[in-house]
């Protein structure tokens, strides 16, 4: 091992520790915040070991929001025993992780408190996508400014951009946590359960917030639709549904088609 360098050396040591490194989970202890998302813990095999999340990018320290998301993520975590589930590694042999602490997912909540963005380039978990657009709709964090740069876009101008990680996914095809696999103490997967649990009730609380939005405007389309139709050519109805597509949506849709059929039959 004399000419494999120090950071891989530490690898080897927490390998030892969990056995294989992808998918394992480990406690750790929280030492060092260099920025939004990452941190520096100390394994249970002796070394510090420098991680970076998994999935997420966050500002880098010089630009806006850069030192308020090294500060959101101290507050989770500084100091604090985490559980890791391990990911991968990058070019830079820093180990990919998703993070835990108490009932949540570390990455997921600077997401959704708009400390990061999603690194979608590099992730395709739409659990961390949906979170990116709650907290835009919200104007939370760094989506306080009218246009943010992304880290990526800003390490351009003269670092290297973060690489993309090597890894054997732990997680499902909808980045959803692969608990199945070893390490997982029960306190931890019930955590990891609940926090899941809860994300999963609060999107379908969304979705139907939603739908009930999307069916009023569909009911005051149709309601126009009944004060423009009688004076108007099929033509120019034709031309307000298309205008109008949430129309499509209402319930009674299927009364504006027949009643459109009605007039074209009764063209001269």
């Amino acid at each position: 091992m004399e000419n494999l360098p120090a950071s891989l050396i530490v690898l080897f040591c927490l390998m030892s520790v969990v056995g294989s490194l992808r998918g394992e989970t480990i406690a750790c202890r929280v030492v060092n915040i260099h920025d939004g998302d990452t941190i520096t813990v100390l394994s249970p095999a002796g070394p510090r070991v420098k991680i970076r999340l998994d999935g997420i990018d966050a500002p880098e320290l010089d630009q806006p929001f850069g030192l308020e998301a090294k500060q959101a993520l101290s507050g989770m975590v500084f100091g604090r025993t985490i559980i890791l589930q391990i990911t991968g590694t990058d070019r830079y042999e820093r180990v990919l992780v998703l993070a835990y602490v108490d009932k949540f997912n570390v990455n997921l909540s600077l997401v959704s408190a708009g400390f990061a963005w999603h690194y979608a380039d590099y992730s395709k978990d739409f659990i961390l996508a949906k979170a990116q657009v709650r907290a835009q709709a919200a104007r939370s964090g760094l989506w306080q400014e009218e246009n943010p740069t992304p880290p990526w876009e800003w390490r351009i101008k003269g670092e290297n951009a973060l690489p993309r990680p090597r890894r054997d996914s732990p997680t499902d095809l909808f980045g959803a946590v692969d608990m199945s696999r070893p390490g997982w103490s029960d306190s931890a997967r019930r955590a990891a359960e609940e926090h899941q649990a809860a994300v999963d009730e609060e999107l379908a609380i969304k979705d139907e917030r939603a739908a009930r939005v999307r069916q009023r405007r569909a009911e005051q389309a149709f309601d126009d639709f009944r004060i423009f139709a009688p004076s108007r050519s099929v033509d120019e109805l034709l031309e307000f549904i298309e205008r109008r597509p949430e129309i499509i949506e209402s319930k009674s849709f299927e009364n504006v088609q027949k009643y459109i059929e009605l007039r074209k039959s009764s063209r001269p």
